[in-house]
């Protein structure tokens, strides 16, 4: 049982961070950045950030 909470720990944290990054993308995007300086700011493929900022 141990296990299986720090899983689901580690998960809740991972998507944390997911959602995180997902806010700073956006944010830099109103800034005037490029899609490509704002994969390399929040250290994602330019693929996930298309998404994301498509997804606005």
């Amino acid at each position: 049982m141990c296990e299986a909470l720090e899983e689901l720990y580690e998960d809740g944290i991972e998507r944390g961070i997911e959602q995180e990054k997902k806010r700073t993308a956006l944010s830099l995007k109103k800034m005037g950045m490029s899609e490509e300086q704002i994969a390399q700011a929040v250290d994602r493929d330019i693929s996930i950030v298309k998404g994301w900022l498509n997804s606005i």
